[in-house]
């Protein structure tokens, strides 16, 4: 399972929770923790009809393999501080099969692909104003192409 941003939360969560299901999990620039929804002041996710609480996101439970890639200059949310927080949670439970990816100038945009945007790290959104992803397009461009090396890699040991 791939996810990128909200999504790659979902898939750590979902990796977490269907461990059946889910035989590896792959998360770019994604958060550590069950982040709030983006409208209001409730969890962003449920299961089974109830709202999953603001807690660390048990990737410990995950089957298969794990990666993990984040920007340490991402300004939106810290995701590579996230990507950190995860691969050590994993290790301390004896995980081997862990790859954690963070390119340091990098930024939100590292895991995005904006269609038609000429600078992907400020970004106007309707709903909401101008986000600022951080990094730089250079920079993303390298973490992104390297981070591609590695995700063919981690999808070859499958």
């Amino acid at each position: 399972m791939k996810g990128t941003s909200r999504g790659g939360e979902l898939a750590l969560i979902l990796g977490s929770v269907y461990r059946r299901l889910v035989h590896g999990v792959i998360a770019y620039v994604p958060s550590s923790v069950v982040n709030q929804g983006l409208v209001g002041s409730g969890p962003a996710w449920t299961l089974h009809g109830r709202e999953l609480p603001f807690v660390d996101i048990p990737v410990e439970r995950i089957a298969g393999p794990v990666l993990l890639v984040g920007g340490g200059d991402d300004q939106l949310w810290p995701s590579g501080l996230s990507v950190r927080t995860l691969a050590d949670r994993l290790r301390a439970h004896g995980r081997k099969h862990v790859t954690a990816l963070v390119y340091p100038h990098a930024g939100h945009a590292i895991g995005l692909t904006v269609p038609n945007v000429r600078d992907p790290t400020i970004v106007e959104d309707r709903a909401f104003g101008t986000l600022f992803f951080g990094g730089s397009p250079a920079a993303d461009a390298r973490a992104r192409a390297a981070a591609w090396k590695q995700l063919l890699a981690y999808l070859r040991r499958l």
